[in-house]
């Protein structure tokens, strides 16, 4: 009623409102007090003041939202509403809002493989999961700030779409868990979350990935200041990032649970890991995991 006596003696938008027509005044909300319909008889406006109710309930076809006798479908998830943990599959294929934003952007034949290994990021210890106002990035960490660890980020842009993840890297320095981010660059006509498709380079940086700066063969004579290659051939990484004595080390206790002082059965088997990494995007998604358990343990 305050707001109705301000708006009466302002004008608001007089360009726009027709003051000569009577003022409705209404109320939307689940469920309504018993005071508010005193106060409702008690207002010389009695006649022009509404109280509508709301609900929103599951069915079998989804959510809606219910009001004045007219079913309103919602079209984005909804959680925590009664009934809505009784359909196990239901509740199973729903999204939060933002993350079902961000995946309706993407082609639809990556649906699947986006929600799992988008289920294997969010069943990591401490992980976060952040979507960009734009639905255009995701991103798994402890957070968005430069200190903040991350596992991986989806980029949706003009530039394509494209996978990140937080992996060993070669380091010149004693950094204790030498991680930086990779780009991976798919064999063609291999999906882009599948962990079954073939990965052809990983792409070393802290921006995006500019598919024109590729190498025109095997070997990227491209490196940053710690000497890891920007783009290494998918079966040379463990060859070019195992390069600095602290990434050898979490190589070795990462795929294989060995510390110092390594015996020769194991310096045998990294020497044939390294000549020949798994060129499987699985592989690296998994090697991402082990690192970010590693990390925040």
């Amino acid at each position: 009623m305050r707001y109705r006596k301000i708006i009466l003696q302002n004008y608001s938008f007089a360009d726009k409102i027709d003051y000569s027509l009577p003022i409705k005044l209404i109320a939307i909300a689940p469920t309504f007090h018993e005071d508010n319909y005193t106060d409702k008889e008690a207002s010389k406006f009695e006649d022009d003041i509404y109280f509508w109710k709301f609900r929103v309930e599951y069915e079998t076809t989804g959510a809606k939202f219910k009001l004045e006798g007219k079913n309103y479908d919602i079209l984005y998830p909804v959680f925590g509403l009664p009934g809505s943990l009784q359909n196990e599959g239901l509740q199973s294929k729903l999204l939060p809002a933002f993350t079902h934003n961000f995946k309706s952007n993407l082609p639809v034949d990556t649906y699947q493989n986006f929600r799992i290994i988008r289920e294997l990021f969010m069943a990591q210890p401490k992980i976060k999961e952040m979507v960009s106002p734009t639905y255009r990035k995701i991103l798994y960490g402890t957070g968005e700030g430069e200190n903040d660890k991350k596992l991986a980020e989806i980029t949706n842009t003009s530039k394509g779409i494209w996978l990140f993840l937080w992996l060993p890297t070669r380091v010149k320095t004693k950094i204790k868990i030498p991680v930086a981010r990779f780009g991976f660059v798919l064999a063609a006509n291999n999906s882009n979350f599948a962990q079954d498709s073939v990965v052809e380079w990983l792409v070393c940086t802290k921006t995006t990935v500019n598919i024109e700066d590729k190498p025109n063969n095997k070997i990227c004579l491209s490196f940053d200041r710690h000497g890891m290659a920007k783009w290494a051939s998918a079966n040379m990484y463990l060859c070019q990032a195992g390069g600095g004595i602290n990434t050898l080390d979490l190589f070795i206790y990462l795929l294989k649970g060995a510390t110092r002082p390594f015996d020769d059965s194991i310096w045998e088997w990294w020497r044939s890991q390294e000549k020949n990494t798994p060129t499987n995007l699985g592989w690296y998604i998994d090697l991402a995991i082990k690192t970010w358990n590693y990390r925040i343990k």
